[in-house]
């Protein structure tokens, strides 16, 4: 679902400003310029997993 944003580094500060849920910019994972991606880390206890998926999941609902 695109949600519009110029870049990797914009989309995962507006993540954690309007939801609370961190991600990194895909972008410093790759050599060549690749702005499409937000990377999340899995390795959390399974209610704070469930917690952000809530949170995500109203993205769309906006």
């Amino acid at each position: 679902m695109p949600l519009g944003f110029k870049t990797d580094t914009e989309a995962a500060e507006w993540l954690i400003k309007e939801t609370g849920v961190a991600g990194v910019p895909g972008s410093s994972f790759f050599r060549e310029p690749e702005h499409r991606y937000v990377r999340f880390h899995f390795a959390k206890k399974e209610e704070t997993l469930r917690a952000a998926g809530e949170k995500l999941g109203k993205i769309g609902k906006r």
